[in-house]
């Protein structure tokens, strides 16, 4: 009696350790199911919002500022179809600057400021200087004076009467800035293939060197900051390339981590109003961040 008294309460343990068992494992299961399932809502809602991006981008589009085609054509040469973003150019890199570099001289820019070097020679000189003394990146604060000179690396590489030309330059063209600067890192980008005859290729190890002084110093942050919004966002873009490229390349040797540039260079862009080529940035951008 006493055995059949214990085998039943054993049967009642067992069966309702099984139904426990059972049940944790319909709870789980119908969890899992309803996780799942909510994950493919927002995923289909973040879908639908990138659509909704997508469209009011190309709406967008048509209402942000453009560049004068005469004004685009007077500079480098035939004027670019459509807008002058990346894949529209229908000329080669290289001739474009020989324009450039043309119109530049036409202008006066350098005779005004008793230089008579033609524009091409007097860039290519800048560059070799700027090549030669390059700005400190790393250990910028380890003493007042380092900090100093790196504040004022550009005046000090570059000397006042080759600023004021800069500056004369910038303030004169500032209608094509934004071109120009496309057309000038295309040009000079190491990366880049191409074969082009006059093409002017910056070293890699130089241009990270750059990219780093710019997002990575005090002095060069302190030097985009003096520049209008403009500018600096496009500084910025191109530094934000470099690192990338320098990423991909196994040359970022000061170890910059580009991720919260990008997110606060992405929300900058997406506010700025005066940029021509908004969409294709934010498009390059983002297409970088899914990469880290």
């Amino acid at each position: 009696m006493a055995k059949k008294i214990f085998l039943s309460i054993l049967i009642v343990f067992v069966l309702a350790a099984a139904g426990y068992f059972l049940k944790d494992r319909f709870v789980e299961k119908t969890t899992r199911q309803a996780v799942l399932e909510e994950r493919k809502q927002w995923q289909k809602r973040a879908e639908e919002l990138e659509e909704k991006v997508a469209t009011l981008e190309n709406e967008i589009v048509q209402k942000e500022p453009g560049v004068d085609e005469k004004k685009l054509s007077e500079a480098f040469g035939k004027a670019p179809e459509g807008t002058y973003g990346e894949g529209a150019e229908t000329e080669k890199t290289a001739n474009k600057v020989i324009n450039f570099f043309m119109y530049l001289d036409q202008k006066g820019y350098l005779t005004k400021n008793k230089i008579y070097d033609s524009s091409q020679d007097y860039f290519l000189k800048l560059i070799d200087r700027l090549n030669q003394a390059r700005p400190v990146v790393s250990g910028e604060t380890k003493d007042l004076y380092t900090l100093i000179k790196n504040i004022t690396y550009f005046y000090r590489v570059l000397g006042k009467e080759n600023i004021q030309v800069i500056k004369d330059i910038l303030k004169g063209e500032a209608e094509i800035i934004e071109p120009t600067m496309e057309l000038f890192f295309k040009w000079m980008d190491p990366w880049n293939r191409s074969d082009e005859p006059g093409r002017t290729a910056v070293s890699p190890e130089v241009m990270y060197e750059y990219a780093c002084f710019f997002i990575k110093t005090i002095a060069g942050q302190s030097y985009l900051f003096r520049r209008d919004s403009k500018i600096r966002s496009l500084m910025l873009y191109y530094c934000i390339l470099i690192l990338d490229e320098a990423n991909r390349h196994e040359l970022n040797r000061y170890g910059v981590d580009i991720r919260p540039h990008l997110d606060a260079l992405i929300n900058d862009i997406q506010s700025h109003s005066q940029l021509a080529n908004r969409v294709a940035y934010l498009k390059k951008l983002k297409a970088i961040k899914k990469r880290y």
